[in-house]
């Protein structure tokens, strides 16, 4: 979840995170050889996160992000994989792991500030497929190899800032993707949304937030429409605080956990 915060002129700030997953994507089987069955497709994903963000007078942040996957693997028995190829869905299996898509984006304070009790802000993202570049064959770590290898995500963020500890950040927006080619499997463009609860301790180095957010598939000619996936999240975060020298005055349901590493900022996150 982001926030629609700036972060200073001329501040430097930077994450490195860890995110995993189990069990966010499974199959459930209604009929065939291996009927009532669920399918484990991506049974266990760790990924890591490198992001950097630089403020721009006070209202404008720049940021990027780079994620590599460590981990990306099924659950899957043979009998499992032969269903899936006979049915045309072998391409679901995970590939293996790899570099992600990069991201580079920008943030527009609209309205607010902390001191305020909301705050609006305006956020675009440009996604190139890098993973696709480094592995043609990858099917879980970014977008498909499909011209033109660039996408974007648009989108409007909101902040509720109830008190000094409390903070509810809300955003919604509308990203661009590429068909996957996989029978029966509508991905492409798609309207995000999510929404946290974030509790502020210790001079805001520590932070206990509950985030849910999802995704649903744009439909071509129809919008919106198709499967929609949602993921709730518990997560903790500390931040170390230094001088960098950059700086003037002023899609299913999973068991999902993130550890953080911040310095001064850095407010991002892509997913």
């Amino acid at each position: 979840m982001s926030n629609a915060d700036g972060q200073g002129h001329l501040r430097f700030g930077f994450q490195l995170y860890l995110d995993f997953s189990r069990d966010p994507m499974e199959l459930r089987v209604t009929n065939g050889p291996i009927p009532d069955q669920r399918l484990e497709i991506v049974h266990s994903q760790l990924t890591g996160h490198l992001t950097w963000s630089l403020g721009l007078w006070e209202r404008l942040v720049i940021f990027m992000d780079l994620p590599y996957t460590f981990i990306l693997g099924d659950n899957l028995s043979d009998v499992g994989a032969a269903f899936l190829d006979s049915i045309g869905l072998g391409l679901l299996i995970p590939a293996g792991r790899g570099l992600g898509d990069l991201y580079v984006g920008a943030r527009g304070v609209l309205y607010g500030t902390r001191e305020n009790v909301f705050q609006v802000a305006a956020q675009a993202t440009l996604t190139t497929n890098t993973a696709s570049a480094a592995r043609p064959q990858q099917n879980y770590l970014g977008e498909p190899n499909k011209s033109p290898n660039i996408g974007g995500w648009f989108e409007v963020l909101g902040t509720f800032n109830a008190g000094e500890y409390i903070r509810i950040p809300l955003n919604v927006g509308y990203k661009t993707g590429f068909r996957q080619d996989v029978p029966s499997l509508e991905l492409g463009n798609q309207l995000t949304f999510g929404a946290a609860v974030q509790v502020l301790l210790g001079l805001d180095r520590f932070m206990f937030t509950v985030e849910a957010f999802g995704r649903t598939a744009a439909a071509s000619g129809t919008g919106f429409g198709g499967p929609a996936s949602q993921r709730l999240c518990r997560g903790y975060r500390r931040h170390w605080r230094r001088d960098l020298g950059v700086r003037q005055p002023r899609l299913a349901p999973d068991r999902h956990a993130r550890l953080h590493d911040a310095r001064e900022g850095g407010n991002h996150r892509r997913g």
